[in-house]
């Protein structure tokens, strides 16, 4: 007996069991893929963050459904360092943007309903929406080489929603695509999503690593130019790179009414399930200010990555790094059949990459890379690339 919210096959991929066993015989890895700071040797120093951990109070169980009133005034002014203005009130705090997603699934779809997210995308999307027992319909995101980046388009976009659609999900800045939306564009989508009355759902845990240094425009200020409802997800993970602090917020805005009811059935779910700890958010207050420093040296790391893509790139013309704008991803494409090069790097090099399948890539035979990766790593792996290239045209 199992439940349909499962997938009839979980057994893991082929590429999976490679590593599995390359682990398993205790041969070493050379890793491209990774987005756990702490491995990309951006950790926290202990002492620093044991510092800023120590407050008073966690002894006292305080629930507040929204979040403690403290933390939420914490993420308030470090949207002001931004330029994004909230209040209060428009700051829902979670344990994780995935626990985000599956609250905003329960308050606003039935099972059955649809849910739209952009293809190329991140895969656990997929599981999220399975898990809630939400169907996802996929609309393109399109590269044009032309004006060297990729674009939204809206018309497909629009011709894929049906009586069943309640959410248009985007991912700003894109993972793996590294994309933004235009601001046109973004108006335009609001502004769709007002008319079918449908929730803009904007993923921006990535907003804050623009490969430019500056910080990619929200599209919480299109909703609100354009009167539609919307919410964007945001976290420790990425803004502090802190994944195992576990604390999200969701931003909301819209049409009063809407949102009222929104923000009540999200409290409502909230209440039941108190996941979100008390500790972490009294520690908000200081751990989002000692940030920035760490955000410098992520973004100057991930400035140095992409100088090393490029070089190499530059110098084998069997690769091309496609366009990008902001995040912890870079794509490389190249003639040969991304899982076939993918498991034979595993297999006799121990490098793992991520193809481009695994994000829904169906035209272009990409690998995705990390740009948090060690420079020195990067480097070695792209050298086990290009000589397999080389060697196998």
């Amino acid at each position: 007996m199992s439940s349909r919210r499962f997938p009839e096959d979980l057994t893991p991929n082929a590429l999976t069991r490679a590593r599995e066993r390359r682990v398993a015989k205790g041969l070493p890895l050379l890793d491209l893929t990774t987005a756990n700071p702490a491995r990309a040797g951006l950790a926290w120093d202990d002492e620093v963050l044991a510092d800023l951990l120590r407050v008073t109070g966690i002894a006292n169980h305080r629930p507040e459904a929204a979040g403690l009133p403290e933390a939420r005034d914490a993420v308030v002014a470090h949207c002001a360092e931004t330029g994004l203005r909230v209040e209060r009130d428009d700051v829902f705090l979670t344990a994780s943007t995935s626990e985000a997603y599956a609250f905003l699934f329960k308050c606003l779809c039935e099972p059955g309903d649809e849910v739209l997210v952009p293809t190329p995308s991140y895969p656990l999307l997929s599981v999220l929406a399975q898990l809630e027992g939400v169907e996802l319909v996929s609309y393109p995101l399109r590269l044009d080489p032309e004006a060297g980046r990729w674009s939204l388009d809206l018309d497909a976009l629009a011709s894929r929603l049906s009586e069943r659609s309640r959410i248009v999900l985007v991912v700003h800045p894109n993972n793996p695509t590294a994309s933004c939306l235009s601001d046109q564009e973004a108006r335009g989508l609001a502004r769709l999503c007002r008319e079918r009355n449908l929730l803009l759902l904007s993923d921006e845990v990535f907003r804050e690593f623009a490969w430019d240094g500056s910080v990619v425009p929200s599209l919480l200020d299109a909703c609100r130019e354009e009167e539609a409802l919307g919410c964007v997800l945001g976290g420790l993970s990425k803004t502090a790179g802190l994944p195992q602090l576990k604390l999200s917020w969701v931003l909301s805005t819209g049409p009063e009414k809407e949102l009222s009811r929104l923000r009540e059935r999200l409290e409502w779910v909230a209440d039941a399930q108190l996941n979100l700890s008390t500790p972490v958010q009294l520690a908000l207050p200081k751990l989002l200010p000692a940030s920035a420093e760490w955000r410098e040296r992520c973004r100057e790391r991930i400035a140095k990555d992409l100088d090393i893509l490029r070089s190499r790139v530059n110098a084998m013309p069997e690769l091309q790094l496609l366009p990008g704008e902001a995040g912890w991803h870079a794509i490389l494409e190249m003639s040969v059949d991304d899982e076939e090069l993918c498991t034979k790097l595993m297999v006799e090099h121990g490098l793992v990459l991520q193809p481009g399948r695994l994000f829904d890539f169906t035209s272009r035979s990409v690998v995705v890379v990390s740009t948090i990766v060690e420079p020195s790593t990067l480097a070695e792996g792209l050298d086990v690339v290009t000589d397999i290239l080389r060697t196998n045209p």
